[in-house]
């Protein structure tokens, strides 16, 4: 399958815990963190003074594993047919930076009555509508074949986020890319990603607004998808009417430049909940900004990069088939 053709702190402000300041330091990055930038780039409550304050709410995250830097080795030869011009930064200092990422997993409602809280998707599917309530799941939950999920995706930094796929084989390898976001199917081509705003793909609005884990290949055991935050629009990539394939060489050029070992970190007791009226609204039409009181991403990815560079990860969705 193509996917689409598819942060205990006892301040008032949370702070990250440093354990280390060399390129080696995710290797050795803190055992635990908290809710972090996110509850500190949302949203302020306001009291009747005027004066706004920091909730003391609490979202302990854990590390979870620290990713390696992986190089992928593509099923065919890369050849890049134009010179590629990235962003460079070798002035500014490295900065920690960070990606919050919810993956769902689309589960058939059989409730006919709603909490008032859940979250609900209607899906027009072979001429009959059907209600999926989407739940989180940890980032290295092995899926089965056939599975929906849908990502979301918030960072405490404005920025620009790019997602890539590509299906991963039994030997390693990996197949031909396909730019999955952004495209002009998806928010109208816009690709920009505020504090406290939320980005899903699909897209509520799309036919299917879901992805479906499956594949003709044998050795297909699953999709690895590339997400990048950028400071600035990357030049080199277009944007495309809908998903579609995109220069192995450029996908292969932005590993080699921009990914680092990442510190993965799982959010505690929040696996298995339930999409909530504000996620969806936050993920609709983007104008719903996420509060403090809102929940957190369910995995934060943690990478030592510089400043004025993009940060980018690797996360793979890995399938059991049988």
């Amino acid at each position: 399958m193509k996917i689409f053709r598819q942060i205990d702190l006892q301040q008032t402000i949370f702070v990250v815990v440093l354990c280390g300041c060399s390129y080696a330091a995710a290797a050795q990055a803190p055992v635990q963190i908290t809710g972090d930038d996110f509850p500190r780039t949302r949203s302020l409550d306001v009291v009747e003074d005027g004066s706004t304050y920091v909730k003391k709410k609490k979202s302990v995250y854990r590390l979870k594993r620290t990713a390696p830097r992986v190089k992928h080795i593509p099923a065919k030869p890369v050849v890049a047919s134009k010179i590629i011009k990235l962003p460079i930064d070798t002035k500014s200092a490295e900065v920690w930076k960070q990606l919050g990422v919810t993956i769902w997993r689309m589960e058939p409602e059989t409730k006919s009555t709603t909490d008032g809280v859940t979250a609900r998707m209607l899906v027009q599917e072979s001429g009959t509508s059907h209600e999926y309530t989407p739940k989180r799941i940890a980032a290295n939950t092995v899926f089965k074949l056939g599975d929906r999920v849908r990502l979301s995706f918030e960072s405490p930094a404005a920025g620009y986020l790019y997602v890539f796929d590509r299906e991963i084989y039994a030997d390693g390898k990996v197949g031909e890319p396909w730019q999955t976001f952004p495209t002009m199917s998806a928010r109208g081509g816009s690709n920009r990603i505020e504090m406290g705003s939320m980005i899903e793909i699909p897209s509520q609005n799309d036919r299917t607004p879901y992805f479906t884990l499956k594949s003709s290949d044998p050795n297909w055991t699953g999709e690895l998808l590339t997400v990048i935050i950028s400071p600035e629009p990357l030049a080199d990539i277009g944007l495309p009417d809908k998903p579609s394939p995109v220069s192995a060489a450029l996908v292969a050029a932005l590993e080699d430049k921009y990914l680092k070992p990442a510190g993965e970190y799982e959010q505690n007791g929040t696996a298995g909940q339930s999409y909530t009226k504000t996620e969806k609204e936050a993920g609709g039409i983007g104008t719903r900004q996420l509060t403090q009181d809102d929940p957190f991403p369910q995995t934060v990815y943690r990478v030592k990069a510089r400043a004025k560079e993009p940060m980018l990860i690797n996360l793979s969705l890995s399938v059991k088939k049988k």
